[in-house]
């Protein structure tokens, strides 16, 4: 009720240059330089240079060593202003930057003709949820499934084990570090869902927890993050 009196009272602003803003808290302009992540990857959505844009590019690693993951939509890349944006959220307890985020996203998924039937926000371990205070992937994902009228449960998985951070390690000790880290607590109803995070970086995260949750019965994961990192490939 606040919320909707000071939208009345005040107009609405970027959140990142503070000009005037409509329907979402970012204004033109801004949305304008965000660096985007149209061609990439299929599988893994690493961005891939030297490619015309199309719907269903797969880099060369994803050829020879595809991930359990089945389809990754990841629209942005982790470039400025997006870090600024995950930042804010993340380590800054924003949390208004969940909905913007999510608002962003929207903007590709509005384009999937079949999406999945659930959606489910990669769990942080118990002391990692205490020393933040919130999960910003759950934050996202619950924004996530007004705007596309899904169902968003966040009580089905869990991080059973409280693993190093993931920034600072290889390829490899990422996958040996988040191994066997998930577990599904409750049936899983649907055949189809998706993961939802805010960076996806090497994959390794995702894909550990697709293993789990298709060993648990489902028969189609999707990821979709809102930016991926790394230095893009060159596809010839």
């Amino acid at each position: 009720m606040w919320q909707r009196l000071l939208d009345k009272i005040y107009p609405q602003h970027c959140l990142l240059c503070h000009a005037s803003s409509q329907n979402i808290s970012l204004c033109q302009g801004c949305q304008n330089e965000l660096p985007s992540n149209h061609n990439a990857c299929w599988h893994c959505a690493q961005p891939l240079e030297g490619a015309a844009q199309h719907s269903a590019l797969i880099c060369a690693h994803c050829l020879k060593k595809p991930l359990t993951i089945d389809r990754c939509i990841v629209p942005f890349r982790y470039h400025s202003p997006i870090d600024f944006m995950v930042k804010q959220l993340k380590f800054q307890q924003k949390l208004v930057y969940a909905p913007l985020i999510a608002e962003l996203m929207l903007f590709s998924l509005k384009q999937e003709t079949d999406l999945p039937q659930l959606i489910l926000p990669v769990p942080l371990h118990s002391a990692r949820l205490q020393q933040r205070g919130f999960n910003q992937s759950q934050e996202i994902a619950l924004h996530l499934a007004k705007l596309l009228n899904l169902t968003c449960r966040y009580d089905l998985l869990t991080r059973r084990i409280n693993t190093r951070s993931q920034t600072e390690l290889t390829a490899k000790l990422r996958q040996k570090n988040i191994k066997g880290a998930f577990q599904v607590r409750k049936t899983i109803p649907a055949k189809r869902i998706a993961l939802i995070d805010d960076v996806m970086t090497s994959g390794s995260t995702a894909n550990e927890l697709a293993k789990t949750v298709k060993q648990a019965g489902v028969e189609e994961v999707q990821l979709w993050a809102f930016a991926r990192a790394g230095a893009p490939l060159r596809q010839s």
